[in-house]
């Protein structure tokens, strides 16, 4: 078994970055959804916008730069994640003010470290009837494990070894109706969540914890999972 890619998204709800290689702590990989836009009005314990709302910020792509996060609209206007003009043109997507948020520990859902198999996504294409890409499901970590389906699942509860890094599996991951749309187009498809539900209790993917720090590449081996 081995990494085949990598992924963060310093701007929750938006594309990824992917990478080559990448450091790994409590807070998951380094600018790994550090950023988040919420809803001005809402006031529930899930504030953000998301791709639910405007499916179009699937298409935004952030880079962090020296530190710093750029976002590339889909106009192609080159835009600081924390200026006024981003928060204007989601506003003006969502039709009520929006404002961004800064955590240095991360704006996760659950856990700070999701992996996804090829097999799982190959698997759920089938059911889906159709080819799905791997980041539809957002996941930092995808691993190749030959000869397995969805292997992932059963590390839940067991610890693995990526590069130097140590990863505790918590927990299946419940997906919602965000894997419904195409990260590179943001066209809906709801065969695909209609598929995790009726064949994997609408979960795909795991969700994890870093135990030990250390550094992951695309290319590492995926040892342990016993």
């Amino acid at each position: 078994m081995k990494v085949v890619a990598l992924y963060r998204y310093p701007v929750k709800a938006m594309a990824a970055e992917p990478l080559e290689r990448a450091a790994l702590d409590w807070f998951g990989l380094a600018h790994d959804r550090r950023y988040a836009f919420v809803r001005a009005d809402d006031r529930s314990d899930f504030p953000w916008l998301t791709i639910r709302q405007v499916p179009a910020l699937t298409t935004y792509l952030p880079q962090v730069r020296d530190g710093t996060v750029q976002v590339r609209t889909p106009a192609g206007r080159e835009l600081d994640v924390d200026g006024p003009e981003l928060a204007e043109e989601l506003a003006a997507a969502y039709g009520r003010p929006v404002r961004v948020l800064q955590s240095a520990r991360g704006l996760f859902d659950a856990f700070p470290v999701s992996i996804i198999s090829l097999q799982t996504v190959a698997a759920i294409s089938e059911l889906a009837g159709r080819e799905l890409d791997p980041l539809r499901f957002r996941a930092n970590i995808v691993i190749d494990a030959p000869g397995a389906t969805f292997p992932e699942e059963a590390w839940v509860g067991r610890e693995v070894r990526i590069g130097d890094a140590r990863i505790r599996v918590d927990m299946r991951d419940e997906r919602c109706m965000v894997i419904n749309f195409d990260p590179r187009t943001a066209e809906r498809d709801p065969a695909v969540l209609r598929a995790v539900a009726r064949h994997r209790e609408t979960c795909a993917a795991v969700y994890g914890s870093c135990v030990r720090p250390g550094e992951v590449r695309v290319g590492d081996a995926v040892v342990g999972g016993s």
